[in-house]
């Protein structure tokens, strides 16, 4: 997949592919987004969390990164079920983060 979407003007890169920073919390990558969760009390860390256009969570980790690998992961070396968003999709779900802060 073409990394063609422009924005965030700071991206963070896993290799290749580059993250785009919707807003605070918020990135799209590879055609899924990943969403900063919240604070998990018992590890006393940031979770963060990758979720396909059906809105399944996959790709937990506690950093930005990690969950970032687990995306390439599950693109690269599995056949899932997850699906990609569309572009159209992808517009939609940008609007909603920036008007729901």
């Amino acid at each position: 997949m073409q990394e063609k979407y422009e924005i965030g003007s700071v991206g963070t890169m896993t290799g290749k592919h580059v993250a785009h920073k919707i807003t605070s919390g918020h990135y799209l990558y590879r055609g899924f987004f990943i969403i900063c969760i919240g604070y998990y009390n018992q590890e006393q860390r940031v979770c963060w969390e990758a979720y396909d256009s059906r809105g399944y969570g996959f790709a937990h980790g506690y950093t930005l990164k990690d969950s970032k690998r687990l995306v390439d992961r599950v693109i690269d070396e599995y056949d899932t079920d997850y699906t990609q968003f569309t572009e159209e999709q992808i517009q939609k779900e940008t609007e909603r983060f920036k008007t729901n802060g």
